[in-house]
C-alpha cells in the first residue's frame, strides 16, 4: 500500500491500482481503508490510497497543492483506477477524476442513491460502447473487493510471465 503523503512511489510493483473516490474531509465513509485491509498482503500489486489519516480541514493552502499533486501523480502512474461515489457526498473531484481517468477505470462503485448514478452510468456507458470497453458499475463494495482480486490474480499470472522471459 501506497499512502499519502509518501512521495517514493516508484518501482515498488509492476502494476498499480489507485482508489479513487468520495472523501470529502471524512463525510464519506472510509471504503479505502477497506480495500486496503483486504489487500494488505499483496505483494504483486500496488495500491495508492489517497485518503490521510490526519487530513485537517483546515489545511493550508500548500498542504491541499501538496495533496493535489500527489493525487495526481499517483493516477498518472496508476495502471488502474477504481471509483467510490458515496451517496452521502457531492464528490466533484471524483466525477473530474473519471474524466480524465476514465481510461484506466475497470469498476465503479457507485449506488444509484448517488445524486449523479445516471450521469456516471451514461458515461460508463458511452464509453464501453465507443471504446469497446468492459467497466463494471456496481452498488456493492463485496463486487468490487473481488473485481479488485481479479485484476490482482491476473497482474499476478502476468508479473510471474515476464519473470520467465
Amino acid at each position: 500500500m501506497i499512502y499519502t503523503p509518501e512521495t517514493n512511489t516508484e518501482d515498488r510493483n509492476s502494476y498499480k491500482l489507485f482508489l479513487a473516490g468520495s472523501i470529502e474531509n471524512g463525510k464519506a465513509e472510509d471504503w479505502q481503508d477497506i480495500i486496503c485491509d483486504q489487500f494488505k498482503d499483496c505483494d504483486d500489486f500496488d495500491i495508492y490510497n489517497p485518503r490521510r489519516k490526519n487530513w485537517n480541514a483546515d489545511a493550508t493552502e500548500e498542504q491541499v497543492r501538496q495533496q493535489i499533486r500527489w493525487e495526481q501523480d499517483a493516477l498518472y502512474k496508476s495502471d488502474f483506477v477504481s471509483f467510490y461515489f458515496d451517496p452521502n457526498t457531492i464528490s466533484p473531484i471524483t466525477l473530474l477524476e473519471l474524466g480524465l481517468y476514465i481510461d484506466k477505470a475497470f469498476c465503479i462503485y457507485c449506488p444509484p442513491e448517488y445524486f449523479r448514478y445516471t450521469n456516471v452510468c451514461e458515461t460508463v456507458k458511452w464509453y464501453n460502447t465507443k471504446k469497446n470497453r468492459h467497466i463494471t458499475i456496481t452498488d456493492s463494495i463485496g463486487i468490487l473487493i473481488e473485481k479488485i482480486q481479479i485484476l490482482v490474480n491476473r497482474c499476478a499470472i502476468l508479473n510471474k510471465n515476464k519473470d520467465l522471459i
